[in-house]
């Protein structure tokens, strides 16, 4: 079923890649909205294991290297993310957003805007994204940085200390960007720990900024960063997690 957007706003397309949607982005008057998904199908998987790092496929700083999943990714959708940009009207703010997968995709987004003289009728630009992977290396993070401070830009990354996949790649190359929220919600599982609806109930507990109560140690914090050492002691190949999910799905 499509995506049925509040009452206040209007849907205007839907984000593809890989014939599969990515998301969506609504808008009203003064308010738009891109709103990319995270991992949901064995497509995503893969994107999500391409940790290869290349070149942003748009301009950006010199030695600038990022995932390339989630470069290839965005650069499916990117016509579609235009088109909707290209539809707003003066003094529109506009919000990013994503989960997991969509948390990198939409930080990639506000990264594009940056380094492409976003349009005017942009009054001003915020990023939120939960539970997002490491997207580049330090060049990458640095000069995300750089920019962001002189634009009327915003990014809040919020993490989950008891969620492993902000942990990944497990690759010493990936770098965050921007300081964190924690938030340290434990559902007893570390699948559970990673979904949207983990992220909620901590942050519908109370208004920001979170209380000390929620950004301490969990057990299983220490277990996710234990996962994360593992895994990058192994170095599993992606082709070879492929073949298993190919024998699995």
């Amino acid at each position: 079923d499509k995506f049925k957007p509040p009452s206040t706003f209007t849907l205007y397309n839907e984000l593809h890649y890989d014939n599969e949607v990515a998301g969506f982005t609504i808008k009203n008057d003064k308010t738009a909205i891109i709103c990319w998904r995270g991992t949901q199908s064995l497509n995503d998987i893969y994107t999500d294991l391409e940790y290869s790092t290349e070149k942003p496929f748009f301009s950006s700083g010199e030695g600038v290297l990022i995932h390339s999943g989630f470069n290839n990714a965005f650069k499916s959708a990117l016509d579609e993310v235009k088109s909707f940009i290209s539809s707003l009207g003066t003094q529109t703010t506009l919000y990013i957003t994503g989960h997991s997968l969509g948390g990198a995709l939409a930080t990639l987004n506000l990264y594009w805007l940056m380094n492409n003289n976003f349009p005017k009728s942009i009054s001003k630009v915020s990023c939120y994204s939960f539970a997002s992977p490491k997207i580049g290396n330090k060049k990458f993070k640095d000069d995300f940085e750089s920019k962001l401070k002189p634009l009327n830009f915003s990014n809040y990354r919020f993490q989950n200390l008891s969620d492993v996949i902000p942990l990944t790649p497990p690759s010493g190359e990936y770098l965050h960007v921007n300081t964190p929220i924690y938030i340290n919600y434990d559902s007893g599982t570390l699948v559970d720990n990673h979904f949207i609806t983990s992220y909620k109930i901590a942050l519908y507990k109370c208004p920001l900024p979170l209380p000390p109560s929620l950004c301490k140690p969990s057990p299983m914090s220490s277990i996710t960063s234990e996962i994360s050492s593992t895994y990058d002691k192994v170095k599993v190949s992606p082709k070879k997690i492929k073949k298993i999910l190919n024998a699995q799905y």
